[in-house]
């Protein structure tokens, strides 16, 4: 009876453990899990005290009509401790803050967490606390343990910003001096970020659901497959959006509550990138929405990993100065083979390296060159045979700048401004980044070897150094490879490469002109144009044949959307499809001027671009040489020009779709990034430039013979009253023109002598002079 009643007891008490355990699971009330990119320095203890030095908090919030109750904190970490010592943690401090003005105010919640006697070695923190209540209203949270001496704990950190960016504080007067709660950007030189963390328990109220988090686009036999993480308990369903330009998303499908996958499986487009997010409906609303995740429909072309990381070569620009010039200096290379009956378009190119602990890096330059067929190197100790090694450069691109928040990634990831196409034969790659002095970019290095690798160095001087064999760390032992990846699309020769849709002309709401470029050995096109979102053909264009690398669409209605693709056909086939261009008016560019790494050295500019498709520019520097062409890509795209004497001004052209020509012109900031970055400000706020308003006068040919171009620049596109006045004070000239633009002057009636070109804008004024002929 005795041993029935404990095994009953035993039974009873087992059923009240797994249903309190049901009945107690938390929720995600709310999650900053978006992939890390860095860290931010939170807790040191330091000989003197084994004090806390720093902390860090970022903020959160409790929605209208809810109230939180926390049990449960995930807080991503990384330990750095000195070599010889274990990295522990032995507690834990958590303040929760009401907000004052966007910084932490009053304490509401105090939680120290002891970890004694089982020491937390892992820095990733899963804490279990005592209940905190919040009700509805904005929070911060600052978190920092206590570990042993000669080590510290970083927080991870994302560049996805929620709310307000982190704020970090130093507690005891040591570097940086820091006392108060400042922007984490502006303490550690680099971007605001938010820090990492998720925090579990229960909540009253009703509100929109949580927004899913974790999505994530994988490709399987021709479709995509999404899956993320179910973040509400409200959920009446989720929405599946989907773009091409990571602008203009479109629904595409519906699924029900609690389902965390779906499958889409349209026909995609080779040359189209596409983006996906996810957002929870509701009773009574929907969430914001999920990450945005994507798949590139690029194939890889050719992988050189094999072995892995061991070794490598430095390759980079470094500025140094010799005679008031700058040379770029070491350059690393390799080659790969496009094998016979193939042809390779490029799209994307990863090389992987090393940078040192703070290395940082603005831009990187990628090299195709031909190959030079064997060469032999020879040194007092031996000669060497090398197999083969660059030669004439096959494609350089502009420098391709990289995202602030991506410079200190040692794998550099380029998708190229232009594809390019490689047909059979031998080539050599390199990949240099640009570096400040004293730093370097290591290109990693493999030991499985399919051509000796190539070094050159420039030696200071404006000519190319020689190409020759490099031996692993400069020695004379074996070589090795180097690490890139090239993907893209793989067509044979003996098939028709697919045509590169332009942008429609002569857009109306009834009607456009699709466009495209011509390909060799096509005896006509096929043209589909498209209605979005149903993704049904508009009537009679389906298969379009058209004999021309133009046509003019007429049937399409007002309010409804369309995008075309094209192909190229002859007797043997047809090619894949071309990229899709939707079909839209062209919108106007803007220039923008941003801040430089080393701006008495270059230039850089921003070119917005709010289309949904790419724009062909042409850039110059007015008065110079300097020159350049790029396909201004949906969003950002960036250009790069020469620092010259006085104020440095940057002209962009482009056509609009009726084919008018456009034009912007600024003139450049002097700011460094550094000290931008400094104050707080944004990588890429647009700069104020060197003059309020700046006045260039470009004449061909010069003095004045007849027609000119008057260059007005100003800090905004408004109009410039422009007055050109004669020797004798007569006013010969009135005319308003519009900032940022360039105007056609005829100067014919002028008679010969000196003139005054007075500009006016507000209350800024500016003068030259010029000759007329």
């Amino acid at each position: 009876m005795k041993k029935f009643f404990i095994s009953r007891m035993k039974s009873m008490l087992f059923l009240m453990l797994f249903f309190l355990t049901l009945t107690s699971y938390a929720q995600i009330l709310y999650t900053q899990n978006t992939p890390a990119h860095g860290d931010v320095f939170v807790k040191q203890d330091l000989e003197f005290g084994y004090g806390a030095v720093a902390r860090a908090a970022d903020d959160f919030e409790v929605p209208a009509g809810q109230t939180w109750t926390i049990t449960q904190i995930d807080i991503p970490g990384r330990y750095l401790a000195t070599p010889g010592y274990y990295a522990a943690i032995n507690s834990v401090m958590i303040k929760f803050l009401a907000d004052d003005s966007g910084k932490p105010g009053v304490e509401v919640a105090d939680r120290t967490i002891n970890l004694y006697p089982q020491i937390q070695y892992d820095p990733n923190l899963e804490l279990t606390i005592p209940a905190v209540t919040l009700p509805s209203g904005v929070y911060w949270m600052a978190v920092y343990p206590d570990v042993p001496v000669y080590q510290e704990w970083y927080w991870k950190s994302t560049d996805s910003i929620s709310r307000n960016p982190a704020l970090f504080r130093n507690t005891i007067p040591t570097e940086p001096d820091v006392y108060n709660w400042t922007p984490v950007g502006e303490v550690f030189s680099h971007s605001d970020v938010d820090l990492l963390f998720t925090l579990h328990g229960t909540s009253d109220g009703v509100a929109t659901p949580s927004a899913p988090y974790g999505l994530k686009v994988t490709s399987s036999d021709s479709s995509f497959k999404l899956t993320w993480h179910d973040n509400a308990t409200n959920e009446s369903g989720f929405i599946i959006e989907r773009s091409t330009d990571n602008i203009n998303f479109i629904a595409k499908a519906t699924v029900s509550s609690n389902v965390t996958s779906y499958t889409d499986t349209d026909s995609f487009d080779f040359a189209n990138r596409y983006y996906y997010r996810v957002i929870a409906s509701g009773v009574v609303g929907n969430s914001n929405p999920s990450n945005v995740a994507f798949f590139d429909t690029s194939e890889i072309l050719y992988k050189q990993d094999e072995g892995g990381l061991a070794g490598g070569t430095d390759s980079y620009q470094q500025r140094y100065e010799l005679d008031d010039e700058y040379y770029d200096l070491i350059r690393g290379a390799d080659d790969f083979i496009v094998p016979e009956n193939q042809t390779w378009t490029i799209k994307k190119i990863v090389a992987q390296g090393k940078l040192p602990q703070y290395g940082s890096y603005e831009n990187v330059i990628v090299e195709i060159l031909s190959d030079g067929g064997p060469y032999t190197y020879s040194t007092s100790y031996d000669t060497t045979v090398l197999t083969g090694h660059p030669s004439t450069t096959y494609y350089k691109s502009p420098p391709v700048l990289i995202p602030y928040a991506d410079r200190s990634d040692p794998t550099v990831e380029i998708v190229l401004p232009q594809v390019l196409s490689l047909p059979h034969g031998h080539y050599w790659i390199s990949v240099y980044v640009s570096m400040k002095e004293g730093s370097s970019w290591t290109w990693g290095g493999t030991p499985v070897i399919h051509n000796v690798r190539a070094f050159s160095d420039h030696e200071y001087t404006q000519t190319l150094g020689v190409w020759w064999p490099l031996l692993d760390e400069f020695t004379d032992s074996a070589s090795s490879d180097l690490l890139f990846t090239l993907s893209g699309s793989l067509t044979s020769t003996d098939s028709l490469p697919a045509p590169i849709a332009k942008p429609a002309l002569y857009v109306t709401p009834t009607s456009f002109t699709a466009r495209w470029t011509s390909v060799a050995g096509a005896d006509h096109y096929e043209l589909d144009v498209i209605r979005t979102p149903d993704s049904t053909f508009l009537a009679g264009y389906e298969n379009k044949i058209v004999n021309d690398t133009s046509f003019a669409v007429t049937g399409t209605k007002e309010g409804r959307h369309y995008f075309y693709r094209v192909r190229a056909v002859n007797e043997n086939g047809e090619s894949i499809n071309s990229n899709s261009i939707y079909v839209a008016p062209t919108k106007n560019l803007t220039l923008r001027t941003v801040c430089s790494d080393d701006p008495q050295t270059y230039r850089r500019w921003k070119i917005i671009n709010n289309n949904p498709f790419a724009v062909d520019v042409t850039w110059q520097v007015p008065g110079t040489m300097q020159t350049g062409t790029l396909s201004a890509t949906t969003g950002d795209s960036f250009f790069i020009t020469q620092k010259v004497d006085g104020i440095n001004y940057a002209l962009i052209t482009w056509h609009n779709d009726q084919l008018t020509e456009l034009s912007s012109l600024k003139s450049a900031t002097w700011k460094s990034c550094s000290s931008t970055l400094a104050r707080g400000a944004t990588i890429n706020d647009d700069e104020v430039g060197e003059a309020e308003l700046s006045l260039t006068v470009q004449t061909s040919p010069n003095p004045v013979v007849d027609k000119f171009n008057l260059l007005v620049s100003s800090p905004d596109d408004g109009d410039v009253d422009v007055e050109i006045i004669n020797i004798q004070g007569q006013h010969v000239l009135n005319i308003r023109v519009r900032g940022n633009a360039s105007s056609e002057v005829d100067g014919t009636p002028f008679t010969s002598g000196l003139y005054i070109i007075r500009a006016t804008q507000n209350r800024s004024v500016q003068t030259i002079k010029m000759l007329k002929k």
